[in-house]
Formats: structure tokens, C-alpha cells, sequence
């Protein structure tokens, strides 16, 4: 009897070991489970995060070459300036009536463009480059002095913002306008000499938007004295 009390207290010992190891293991185990969660949390965090990130490097990169698209220039430099303008047309200047086409010229000392109509009505011409003058009333006034034509001497004119010179050919398929606009880059005047030229029209209010946006588009730097 005395042995069977005994056999029983240590069975309930061994139950009560039992269930303390039981309920000591639990916080250890749920502990554990936190852990892996926070965890596989964490990576898959960290690979949101890496996508994310790959997609803004695409963002960033699919932006970089559609910027060095749109920047793809024409240009030229001599000693003093280098002359650079957006070789797309469109990039700057929409047209006050439709054209079919327009072509880029890019030489050693003039960039332009050509705009042809869709209707056939009328083209365009364009050239833009710089004067070693000081300044556009200077380079005027040598015009002026040599120029036996009375037609083709520089007056005073503005175009916008811009102060200068120009002088007016016309004949009966076509009107030139010759200017001479001082151009301020650092603080120092560059001369810029434009030749715009309609064809096969009378509509000459399409000159001096299309010349305003040109000079507004067009970068000029100093390389030189």
C-alpha cells in the first residue's frame, strides 16, 4: 500500500515536471513563430523594396534617354560662341498653319530650318548665326556704309524682347527679312544675324513666332575672346 502511495506521488510528480515543461516551452515556441513571421516580413519588404527601386531606376533611366532624345541638337562653334538648337522643330514650335514637312540645315557658321506647307501654299526659310560685331547697331552700321542699295540698309526695329536691326527684300514670289539682334549671354552682347525668307505667300505673320521661338530655344556659350 505504502508502495503503491509512492509509485503514485511520483507519477503525479512526473505529470506536474510534465506539464511545467509543457507550459515552459509554449512562450519559447510562440516566441519563435513571432520571429519567423517578422522575419518573412522583413524580406518580403525587402524585396518590395528592390522592385520598387528597379522600377524607378527604369522610370529614371527610360527618362534620361527620352531627354536625350528630345535634346539631340544641331550646332556650330567658331572662336567666340558655340551655337546649339533642338534638331526637332516640333519640340518648340508649332506652326500657325499645317506643314507637311521640315528639314534642319547645320554648317560651319549657321544652323536653320526649311518649313514646307501641307497644302503646297507656302515654304519657309530659316538661318540663324553670329556676327564678330560688338554689337548689332556696329554691325549695322559697317552694313550700311558699303551697301550701295538704299533698299537694303539696316533700321531700327524690335523683335520682342529684342533690340536690332533689319532690312526688308521682297519681289513677287518671295519676302526676306535680314536682322541683326544683340543677344545677351553672361552679361556680354553676341550679335545674332537672321535670314527668315516666305515663299509662294503674304502671310508674314508666320515669321515672327517661328523666329521668336528659335531664339528663345537657341543656346549660346562663350568658348573664346
Amino acid at each position: 500500500m505504502k508502495r503503491n502511495k509512492l509509485l503514485t506521488g511520483f507519477l503525479v510528480l512526473g505529470m506536474g515536471l510534465s506539464l511545467v515543461a509543457c507550459s515552459s516551452n509554449e512562450p519559447e515556441t510562440k516566441v519563435a513563430e513571432e520571429k519567423k513571421i517578422e522575419e518573412t516580413k522583413a524580406i518580403e519588404e525587402k524585396e518590395e523594396k528592390v522592385k520598387e527601386e528597379k522600377k524607378e531606376e527604369e522610370k529614371a533611366k527610360a527618362a534620361e534617354e527620352e531627354k536625350e532624345k528630345d535634346s539631340t541638337i544641331i550646332s556650330y562653334a567658331n572662336k567666340k560662341v558655340r551655337v546649339t538648337l533642338p534638331k526637332d522643330l516640333t519640340s518648340f514650335h508649332t506652326p500657325a498653319r499645317e506643314i507637311s514637312r521640315y528639314s534642319y540645315m547645320e554648317e560651319s557658321n549657321v544652323l536653320g530650318y526649311s518649313l514646307y506647307a501641307k497644302d503646297r501654299t507656302f515654304t519657309i526659310h530659316f538661318s540663324i548665326g553670329t556676327d564678330g560685331w560688338d554689337s548689332a547697331e556696329a554691325a549695322s552700321i559697317s552694313h550700311n556704309k558699303v551697301c550701295k542699295d538704299e533698299s537694303k540698309m539696316y533700321e531700327p526695329c524690335t523683335v520682342g524682347e529684342y533690340s536690332g536691326y533689319k532690312y526688308v527684300v521682297s519681289s513677287d514670289k518671295s519676302i526676306e527679312y535680314h536682322y541683326v539682334l544683340d543677344y545677351l549671354v553672361d552679361g556680354q552682347d553676341v550679335v545674332l544675324t537672321i535670314r527668315e525668307e516666305l515663299r509662294n505667300d503674304d502671310d508674314t505673320s508666320l515669321l515672327e513666332p517661328f523666329l521668336l521661338d528659335v531664339v528663345h530655344n537657341l543656346k549660346i556659350e562663350l568658348i573664346g575672346e
